[in-house]
């Protein structure tokens, strides 16, 4: 990770010498922003530059930030490097939820680790759980990751799997691994992300200034911005969790177990075929995964028999978590900001009205959308606080169908989000004047 980061720097370095522009091309108010000669023949970002830092940013927030979960150890490289491309393309169309998931994931990691702190755990140590990073082997065979849970009940597996339940019956010594030991696995360190950090707090910053000067943001980073304010909370949810871990551990039972029975397997044959087969799975993929993002659900049993957790599984902590529903406030709350930094480009220019009609329905859905898990759970919690049944049943019925709507409503905020990344794109043909200007001093803060 080291590596690609100083390879970004070494571009920007080697990048060609930035073009000049004539002060008369520049708006009034990136006028006084020069002085003596400097006005006749000012320094100017080309789209390239722009470009540029705005990818540096997004490769910040949608590489290095997201920490994914281990993947299966008989899993082709290919299949982890596309693995990692799918965490990349959710977190840009869909970053809300992926930092639900993390905050998920880090309140989790709490629980776990002050339940098993007699045992020297730490939150990294619960972490490393959840992401899938103990595997039941019975003897040299295999039989699934070992996850835990606070519920009496699990939809997905029997108690065969859970940590405690194992550790409780003596079929298997508590895992003994250091958090030093579990450091060592994750494939980043301080630098790479004080280099992302520092990158993604220089942009927001520009912005900041530049609107702050009057002068004009391109789409493409108010995108960048937006995903970028973002970027801060998922390096705190995730700041234990060790990055892009590849290998598991093996924990053994201490005593071999008779034979399951195999689970009946899907047949493979009634799959459709050819290119057509081909989209209809990868379209039932990505549903499945935002089924899995937005409610963080178990997958199938058969999941974890082969030796991994869903791309967004998290530990179970429903059955004791009394805040679910301040949790989907306030990531809802997030949703809302995070859409009305888009609705802050109101008034951008843009090379047509029409791209600016759509560029402002696409904001608004992105808002509105983001109340629905608000109103969710505020119907959850006045359902608690009814004082007859007839209202409780009521809200109770308008949260059921609030759930429906969310899933059918999924869609049409990632066609709003894919408009508006589209958007940001192609109005690069076309850029006002003011977006070339540059605040100087800004140039000389260290950034890629």
């Amino acid at each position: 990770m080291s590596f690609l980061l100083l390879l970004f720097g070494l571009t920007a370095v080697l990048r060609p010498a930035i073009p000049q522009v004539d002060a008369r091309d520049l708006p009034p108010t990136a006028i006084h922003l020069l002085s003596g000669s400097e006005a006749a023949n000012p320094d100017r970002r080309s789209i390239w530059d722009i470009v540029w830092s705005c990818l540096a940013v997004i490769f910040a927030c949608a590489w290095v930030a997201v920490h994914p979960n281990i993947p299966s150890s008989d899993r082709k490289n290919w299949r982890r490097s596309l693995r990692r491309l799918q965490y990349m393309v959710y977190t840009i169309l869909v970053p809300e939820i992926v930092l639900y998931w993390a905050m998920t994931q880090y309140l989790a990691a709490r629980r776990y680790a002050a339940r098993y702190r007699d045992q020297g755990w730490t939150t990294t140590h619960a972490h490393f759980l959840q992401m899938g990073g103990f595997v039941l082997f019975d003897g040299d065979t295999s039989i699934g990751v070992i996850i835990d849970t606070f519920s009496t009940w699990d939809v997905t597996l029997d108690s065969a799997y859970h940590l405690n339940d194992l550790v409780q019956r003596g079929e298997i010594q508590f895992p003994t691994i250091t958090k030093q030991e579990i450091e060592d696995k994750s494939k980043s360190d301080g630098l790479s992300k004080a280099v992302a950090i520092g990158q993604t707090a220089w942009f927001i910053l520009q912005c900041i200034v530049r609107v702050a000067e009057g002068l004009d943001i391109t789409q493409l980073e108010l995108i960048t911005l937006a995903l970028a304010a973002l970027n801060a909370l998922m390096y705190f949810f995730w700041w234990d969790k060790p990055y892009n871990v590849q290998t598991q551990v093996p924990v053994r039972l201490l005593k071999r177990r008779e034979p399951r029975a195999a689970d009946e397997e899907s047949n493979m044959s009634e799959r459709p075929s050819g290119l057509i087969g081909a989209i209809v799975i990868a379209v039932f993929k990505v549903f499945e995964h935002l089924g899995q993002m937005t409610e963080l659900t178990f997958s199938s049993y058969k999941e974890f028999k082969k030796g991994h957790v869903p791309m967004f599984y998290s530990l179970d902590i429903s059955q004791h978590d009394p805040q679910s529903e301040k949790r989907l406030l306030l990531i809802s709350t997030i949703g809302i900001a995070f859409g009305a930094i888009h609705i802050a480009g109101w008034n951008i220019p843009f090379p047509t009205k029409t791209e600016l009609t759509i560029w402002r329905i696409s904001s608004v859905l992105i808002g509105s959308l983001a109340c629905v898990p608000a109103v969710q759970a505020l119907t959850e919690l006045l359902s608690y606080g009814a004082s007859f049944d007839t209202i409780r049943r009521s809200f109770r019925f308008v949260q059921f169908h609030l759930e429906r709507v969310f899933k059918w409503v999924m869609p049409v905020y990632l066609g709003a989000r894919l408009l508006l990344v589209v958007l940001a794109l192609i109005s690069l043909r076309r850029l006002p004047p003011g977006a070339y200007a540059v605040v100087s001093w800004t140039t000389d803060l260290p950034h890629i």
